[in-house]
């Protein structure tokens, strides 16, 4: 009987380690890719687990993607860029095992001889104009035709306003446009950036958008940060009967290596800039709020990624910059930051607030509600304990630099209460 107890509690065993050992089935190791590279390993995750996906640059040993992924997640699309890589993934629930690896090389050729042809034409869907880009040549050097609507104006950074636009690998491709003169672009592009423009296309339309549409980040794109931290720069087109004063909007900015918000803000601008966490893929839209009945109408999301370094000083979210808010309690919100390595880590935060009345705290938070009762200009700036929870108000031992200050890469918040 003691033999027998012994084989079956090895054979549990046995049975429990397959249950939660992964096989990756693509990029092999030792394997090339010249596209994108779409991830894939069995088996399915078990009740309650998630995996734990990592990709790191072989030669530097920086890590250039970071996902916590819950569910089956093993046909989504990453443009990567040529380089040597090393793919681990472990299974979690919650402590993770051991990592399957797969060491792969990705070589993409040249996009910059090739220049689209797609033909595209407005096509009305639901009331509403779309773009519509059919049959053309699709080289194998590219991962996606870009299509950029473009209005002939000036937008909020100073040059031409995208205010449409997606990515997609496969013809034909459509994306909704607004009700303004617009000129089409398309170029192709790869994981290492993309080919030449087209010759711009204009076109009016005569039906309204009956909803915003995210321009930037565009759609499959990476924000590149460099040796900086990656700065995401949302913009979107106003709602048809927006005067400026009558639509809030919500901007949401999912992040996929903690299933939490990286940016969830309110705002009545089009447009709004903030530090991302440089190692993970993110999910974009905007919803917007009209003031009188409170109808919300949503934008579809645009997925993009992140490269770069972890900023050293979180991005003030709420209120948004120059706001002019009533005498009342509103929040005070920045966007968390990450660990050195893109790990969500438990962190203290000291919020400061000046004006005609001055508030200031320590919170765990990533945000909080402050009654202001004096009408006139603000400032607000936070600082992060770059060691977790053990800073303290009453030093700067461990904080790092507030944000707005010299040295620091989060702006400051100035609003106004009236």
């Amino acid at each position: 009987m003691g033999t027998l107890r012994a084989f079956l509690l090895l054979l549990i065993l046995a049975l429990t380690c397959a249950a939660q050992g992964i096989t990756i089935t693509d990029p092999l190791d030792g394997s090339t890719r010249t596209r994108h590279v779409v991830f894939r390993w069995a088996p399915q995750p078990g009740p309650g687990q998630f995996y734990d996906f990592r990709l790191f640059d072989r030669v530097t040993g920086e890590l250039e993607l970071k996902l916590r992924l819950i569910g089956n997640i093993t046909d989504t699309v990453y443009m990567i860029r040529s380089g040597s890589f090393r793919w681990e993934l472990r299974a979690c629930n919650p402590t993770c095992g051991q990592p399957a690896i797969s060491n792969f090389t990705v070589a993409l050729p040249s996009l910059a001889g090739f220049v689209p042809d797609a033909t595209c034409f407005l096509l009305p869907v639901n009331g509403e104009h779309n773009v519509d880009c059919s049959a053309g040549s699709f080289p194998l050097a590219a991962d996606v035709l870009a299509i950029h609507a473009v209005q002939p104006a000036v937008g909020p950074s100073g040059g031409p306003l995208t205010v449409a636009g997606d990515m997609d690998g496969i013809l034909p491709l459509r994306t909704p446009v607004p009700n303004l003169t617009f000129d089409l672009l398309q170029r192709f592009c790869n994981g290492d950036g993309c080919g030449p423009f087209a010759p711009p296309v204009r076109f009016t339309p005569t039906l309204p958008l009956t909803r915003p549409i995210m321009a930037e980040p565009f759609s499959g794109s990476t924000v590149v940060g460099g040796l900086n931290a990656p700065v995401a720069i949302a913009s979107w087109n106003r709602m048809p009967d927006d005067i400026g004063s009558n639509y809030r909007y919500r901007l949401f900015i999912g992040d996929f290596s903690r299933n939490a918000a990286a940016v969830d803000i309110l705002t009545r601008n089009n447009f709004h800039a903030a530090y991302v966490n440089p190692f993970t893929r993110y999910d974009a839209l905007v919803i917007a709020i009209r003031d009188s009945d409170g109808v919300m109408t949503q934008s579809p999301p645009h997925p993009f990624r992140a490269t770069g370094k972890v900023p050293n000083t979180p991005t003030m979210a709420e209120p948004t910059v120059n706001a002019s808010l009533p005498v009342g309690t509103h929040r005070v919100a920045w966007t968390p930051l990450p660990g050195a390595n893109g790990d969500d880590i438990a962190r203290v935060y000291e919020y400061t607030v000046t004006g005609p009345e001055n508030f200031t705290g320590v919170t765990q938070a990533n945000g909080v509600g402050i009654n202001f009762t004096r009408p006139g200009a603000y400032t607000v700036t936070v600082r992060a304990c770059l060691t977790g929870t053990n800073c303290v108000a009453t030093s700067d031992t461990g904080w790092g630099p507030r944000a707005g200050s010299i040295g620091s890469e989060g702006g400051s918040g100035q609003f106004t209460v009236i």
